[in-house]
């Protein structure tokens, strides 16, 4: 069994993909009518893993360029984590 510590939800982003597939939907995190999106399928992804490892990841899809990883793994070095 893995425990999860921190979950990341980019609430902007979730509300304009909700509201793209259900005009209306999504009115704040708190509040969204699931049942109006009972009819779609969504496959949530989960990235699990070394911060390095999710932002090497996150490169290999385009999401982020060397650039941001570079400064993300030198941070985490120079933080200790």
């Amino acid at each position: 069994m893995s425990v999860v510590d921190k979950i990341t939800i980019a609430a902007d982003s979730l509300k304009r993909f909700i509201n793209a597939m259900r005009p209306g939907t999504f009115t704040a995190l708190t509040k969204i009518d699931f049942k109006s999106l009972d009819g779609f399928t969504i496959k949530p992804i989960g990235i699990y893993g070394s911060k390095v490892e999710i932002v090497r990841f996150l490169q290999s899809l385009d999401a982020v360029n060397e650039d941001v990883c570079v400064i993300f793994v030198l941070s985490l070095h120079l933080l200790g984590t």
